[in-house]
């Protein structure tokens, strides 16, 4: 099938309504579920920021759990609006926005002294993996609850988030239509009917991405300094 100029004008800047009409047709139940947590989650950022004693480490801590939680929540709005090889992208941010949360909460790290001498230069890609470095894993077992086998497995499936950042074999899937004869190829914004098991598995990992970021919010409240009714940190 040939695009003209006006159907092209509409895929660039058209609101994706076919495509997220079908998608929650065949989720009907599923979002509700994820604005639930979502809520939740918001409610506690403030009961953590209520408070808090102002410190650039803090500051970083809550930027990058702030950051953790919008790219589930513009990686779950990409996913229903048909544009699925993004919002996984947005996972794989998630994932290290989460990691760089947990290591500014551990004081002995040395992640936010890094960070204030060359944040440019910071290896990013690697924070991850640094959580299961034995002597910063044991420091967190301690400080947040970390189960490291639990983030060991969070660490394999963000590199399979990883796959959609480059040009895969993996990605390239998301370009073809798994439900169709002819026109197999997608062009801007399309709910592929074929894709359904796979598009339910990611919907349970973006409302179970949302509970994670609760409970670092959680965490980062007993770990970070408070100031006192008279003004004074505890």
């Amino acid at each position: 099938m040939t695009f003209n100029v006006l159907e092209y004008e509409d895929i660039l800047s058209g609101d994706n309504g076919l495509a997220r009409r079908e998608f929650l047709a065949s989720f009907p139940s599923r979002i509700r579920p994820i604005a639930r947590v979502a809520h939740r989650v918001h409610r506690r950022f403030e009961l953590l920021a209520t408070g808090l004693k102002e410190t650039d480490q803090a500051r970083h801590v809550l930027l990058y759990l702030h950051a953790a939680f919008n790219n589930v929540i513009c990686s779950t709005n990409l996913l229903v609006n048909g544009y699925p090889l993004p919002s996984s992208h947005l996972m794989r941010q998630f994932a290290e926005a989460s990691a760089m949360a947990m290591l500014l909460l551990d004081s002995k790290s040395g992640v936010f002294e890094q960070l204030m001498r060359d944040s440019r230069s910071f290896p990013y890609s690697k924070c991850i993996a640094r959580v299961l470095r034995r002597d910063i894993s044991l420091r967190l077992r301690h400080l947040l609850g970390l189960n490291p086998k639990g983030w060991a497995a969070f660490k394999r499936l963000s590199e399979f988030y990883h796959l959609s950042s480059h040009a895969s074999a993996f990605s390239l899937s998301y370009h073809v239509k798994f439900a169709a004869a002819t026109d197999l190829l997608i062009i801007g914004s399309e709910f592929d009917r074929g894709k359904r098991p796979q598009l339910s598995i990611e919907l349970r990992r973006r409302r179970s991405g949302l509970e994670r970021v609760s409970d670092l919010v959680n965490a980062a409240r007993r770990v970070l300094p408070r100031e006192s009714r008279r003004g004074r940190a505890t």
